[in-house]
């Protein structure tokens, strides 16, 4: 009667579980020195052999965990959009369960997610990489395609509080909400124009930046009242 085999199991070892943690703390270590470096010098400026000398990994380190640079800022995008995205999501989610909207919950659903980023280093650094690769012509194409839901969420909220504009007004203001968020929340910008006008100021940007396009949103898509004629 033939020996029945034995089934071996293959446990894994000490040395293999620390070569594996060794692995995703060197591939997290090259993606946070890479997207610290792509917000402070752009893409095309900071090149493979910066990122390794930062991050201190050897020289084969980016194609081993990447294969290449592009795959690289492909990663970090696709990690960057997964953060904005899942803010911006929430955001939205509340507008759309409120059965009447005002301008100013709409204008916050703009500028929320972007304050929130702006708190956090790591947060600012993800909308600089962002920004980069919108402006990037290798990228662009991939940015405007995962922008293109966000996008959709945004012009329906605008168009909720402004129902007799037209679909190229509803646009406009998505951009110039979507922008002034960015690039004066996000990115810090608000705090530097507060400081140059009032030193040692601590105004709270965001609040002030939710006011002022509160107010502007609603004058543009408020009608006119009609003149009152007075008869004798």
């Amino acid at each position: 009667m033939p020996t029945p085999r034995r089934t071996q199991h293959v446990v894994p070892t000490v040395s293999n579980r620390t070569s594996r943690s060794d692995g995703v703390a060197t591939r997290e270590r090259i993606m946070a020195v890479a997207l610290r470096l792509f917000s402070e010098h752009d893409i095309d400026a900071t090149s493979t052999r910066d990122i390794l000398t930062e991050a201190g990994v050897n020289a084969g380190a980016i194609h081993y965990h990447f294969r290449s640079k592009r795959n690289l800022v492909i990663e970090l995008m696709n990690t960057s959009f997964e953060l904005v995205g899942d803010l911006e999501t929430a955001s939205f989610d509340r507008v759309e369960q409120e059965q009447d909207p005002s301008p100013e919950s709409v204008v916050e659903a703009f500028i929320a997610p972007m304050a929130t980023l702006a708190a956090d280093e790591r947060g600012r650094q993800t909308v600089r990489f962002l920004l980069s690769t919108w402006r990037h012509p290798e990228f662009a194409e991939l940015h405007r395609e995962r922008e293109q839901e966000m996008m959709r969420r945004r012009l329906r909220a605008v168009a909720r509080i402004a129902p007799s504009a037209s679909p190229a007004e509803h646009a406009v203001w998505s951009v110039v909400l979507a922008g002034v968020a960015i690039r004066f929340i996000a990115n810090r910008e608000g705090d530097s124009v507060v400081a140059a006008v009032l030193p040692g100021s601590e105004a709270d940007v965001p609040a002030a930046v939710t006011r002022m396009l509160t107010n502007s949103l609603g004058g543009a898509i408020t009608p006119p009242r009609r003149a009152t004629v007075a008869t004798s």
